[in-house]
């Protein structure tokens, strides 16, 4: 833990794994795309379980995308967006 300050997942799902104490002081964000049901509400689940455990803490919807990225998908707003959620601590 002490080799990282956070993670992006895509999308994000806490499926039965332990939430560590070392990472409340970390930064996550969670994505998800807006066309995929289950990843949203997986999504939005795994956020209310880390929440209150992770200092900074933050979902990114991913706008007409559905269950797999398409090859034209520009991860660049995300990377922006999580820099500046570490830049803000």
């Amino acid at each position: 833990p002490s080799t990282f300050s956070g993670f992006i997942v895509i999308p994000g799902s806490l499926r039965h794994q332990p939430i560590l104490s070392e990472w409340k002081d970390y930064a996550g964000m969670i994505v998800y795309m807006n066309q995929d049901y289950g990843w949203i509400n997986s999504s939005k689940k795994t956020y209310e379980e880390l929440k209150g455990h992770i200092s900074l803490l933050e979902m990114y919807e991913i706008k007409d995308q559905g269950h797999i990225l398409s090859e034209s998908f520009n991860i660049e707003p995300i990377y922006k967006k999580f820099m500046g959620l570490l830049s803000s601590d």
